[in-house]
């Protein structure tokens, strides 16, 4: 029974969780849309369940002050590839060229981790809503 509540950060694993090619023609916006689903489900396991990838199924999210503060530190990594990504075009590279489905993909990405950020190091929800440990135990 211990084992099912370990967090995700000591189940690490290094293989890349299975996913459908990205949809753009940007190999640089797929490579970061990639990067950032692959950390989303192995940081929210249950979200990889919800979404038909069992890879993580025996794993929880890892819900402690560390597990937040490792998850605002990625979402700003990854906030800060979008920020490069838009100089990139801004200095008209071809690397930085999106089509505007992609560009709006990347609006929403950026909207998301905009949001974990606000919900985990600014709000704390994690700190002052009790639903957010009944809900995880619920949906994994």
């Amino acid at each position: 029974m211990a084992l099912l509540f370990t967090p995700v950060a000591s189940l690490a694993q290094d293989a890349p969780i299975p996913l459908p090619p990205p949809g753009t023609g940007s190999v640089r916006l797929g490579q970061i849309e990639t990067a950032y689903v692959q950390n989303l489900f192995r940081e929210q396991p249950t979200f990889a369940t919800q979404a038909g990838i069992h890879s993580e199924d025996g794993r929880l999210p890892d819900l402690s002050a560390a597990g937040f503060a490792r998850r605002v530190a990625a979402s700003r990594r990854e906030l800060a590839e979008l920020d490069a990504l838009d100089t990139l075009a801004a200095l008209g590279s071809p690397a930085g060229k999106l089509s505007d489905e992609d560009k709006v993909d990347v609006g929403i990405m950026r909207s998301a981790l905009q949001r974990e950020i606000l919900d985990d190091e600014t709000e704390q929800r994690w700190r002052h809503q009790p639903a957010l440990y009944t809900s995880t135990a619920s949906y994994a």
